[in-house]
């Protein structure tokens, strides 16, 4: 039987965000490279990460791109150790207009993190427009 069957909810709404600029990162395990810092759970009891959301910056037009979420667990992010892949989405090409809204993208995770544990993003492709990371979830 587990030791906690008690739902958990979060105390507060924890809403952290970060840009990325042009800047391609190919690397396997996400020690090196162009990356952001979306979300840092919690010093204390951690947090929960919902989703991230990602948009590019008003007006700008870009290639397509792989965008990788990694979950960092706190040490230093420039050991292979410290990283896992938590998966990727596809940030479509896009053409800036006036008459249509730039996509917007959702990556649902759903996950509790650990006390300091760290969230971060990179794309594959240098991107010419600079993308906009949110991270929405709560801190427990």
């Amino acid at each position: 039987m587990p030791a906690n069957i008690d739902p958990i909810y979060t105390k507060v709404g924890d809403i952290q965000w970060a840009t990325l600029a042009a800047g391609a990162n190919n690397t396997a395990d996400g020690t090196s490279g162009t990356k952001a810092l979306v979300f840092t759970a919690d010093a204390t009891n951690g947090g929960y990460l919902r989703e991230i959301r990602c948009k590019p910056a008003p007006g700008t037009t870009s290639t397509a791109t792989a965008v990788r979420v990694w979950l960092n667990n706190g040490s230093s992010d420039t050991v292979a150790a410290n990283n896992i892949l938590l998966g990727d989405f596809t940030m479509p090409a896009f053409t800036a207009s006036t008459a249509a809204a730039s996509p917007d993208i959702t990556y649902p995770l759903g996950i509790a993190i650990p006390p300091g544990y760290r969230v971060y993003v990179t794309t594959a492709q240098t991107a010419t427009a600079t993308l906009h990371f949110t991270g929405v979830g709560g801190k427990y």
